[in-house]
């Protein structure tokens, strides 16, 4: 015999959401850590404190002074697309900063953890002045 209960709500073994993306969440974790550990040693790099690589909105702030932009552009984080666009445009300038040729921008870009593991720990050294030809 069967029950009502089990016409009207059938049950179903399918693991929970969180049982499939445990590999991603772990991945995740693992990105995020890495991008603030290369932010903190750019930072060092650019005369700043490193630990502000952790503050929330900050870090952006900073970010923004470190590839010799104004800081008042953080405020573009109101309006997403116009927010994408200005840390398109830091990302270009904290290449030049580094003396870094414009598809080691383009890098910053699209491989952000890569490229910017890449500027924090090679040997190269963080310029005030932009260079123009680069």
């Amino acid at each position: 015999m069967f029950a009502f209960a089990d016409v009207v709500m059938p049950t179903y073994d399918y693991p929970m959401w969180w049982e499939n993306n445990t590999g991603a969440l772990i991945f995740g974790w693992i990105v995020a850590v890495w991008t603030i550990i290369c932010r903190w040693e750019i930072f060092k790099k650019a005369g700043l404190p490193g630990r502000w690589a952790i503050i929330p909105g900050y870090n952006i702030y900073l970010r923004f002074k470190a590839a010799g932009r104004s800081g008042r552009r953080v405020l573009s984080i109101l309006f997403a697309p116009l927010y994408l666009i200005m840390l398109i445009i830091a990302d270009f300038d904290m290449a030049k900063r580094f003396n870094r040729w414009i598809w080691f921008g383009f890098g910053l870009c699209l491989l952000s953890p890569i490229f910017y593991g890449i500027l924090a720990f090679d040997d190269s050294k963080y310029t005030a002045k932009a260079i123009e030809n680069k």
